[in-house]
C-alpha cells in the first residue's frame, strides 16, 4: 500500500462512520420503485407498468376463460393467451428490475464521485 491508499482507505472509514444502517443497507424496493417515477426515465417506468398490468389481465383473463370453455380449440386458444401473458408479464417485470438496478447503480456511482471529489478536496487542503 502507499500513502493514497491509505489516505482514501481513511477519508472512507471517516466518512462512513456516521452512516446510519438504512444508508449502508440501500434503499428499500418501495423506494427504488417510487424513485423510478421520479428521474428522466418516468415514460419507461409508467410503460413498462402499463404493460405489466396488460399482461396480468390477459393472463388472469385467459386462466378464467380457459375453465369456462368446452371446446378444445378453444381450450388451447385460451391456454396459449395465458402461457404468452405470463411470458410478457416476466418480460416486463425483467425489464423493469434492470431500469430499478440501473438506477441503484447510478446513485451508488455518484456517492462515489462525491467521496473521491470530497477526498481530493481534503487533499488539496493539506
Amino acid at each position: 500500500m502507499n500513502e493514497m491508499d491509505d489516505k482514501i482507505r481513511e477519508a472512507m472509514e471517516s466518512e462512513f462512520a456516521g452512516a446510519t444502517d438504512g444508508e449502508e443497507r440501500g434503499q428499500w424496493i418501495f423506494e427504488m420503485v417510487t424513485e423510478s417515477f421520479r428521474g428522466r426515465s418516468r415514460w419507461l417506468s409508467i410503460l413498462t407498468w402499463m404493460k405489466m398490468i396488460f399482461f396480468f389481465l390477459l393472463t388472469v383473463g385467459a386462466l378464467i376463460m380457459f375453465f369456462r370453455l368446452d371446446t378444445t380449440r378453444e381450450l388451447i386458444a385460451s391456454a396459449t393467451c395465458f402461457i404468452v401473458g405470463l411470458i410478457g408479464m416476466n418480460s416486463m417485470f425483467g425489464l423493469y428490475w434492470l431500469e430499478l438496478n440501473r438506477n441503484s447503480l447510478a446513485r451508488d456511482i455518484k456517492r462515489v464521485e462525491l467521496q473521491i471529489a470530497r477526498l481530493a478536496q481534503r487533499l488539496g487542503e493539506r
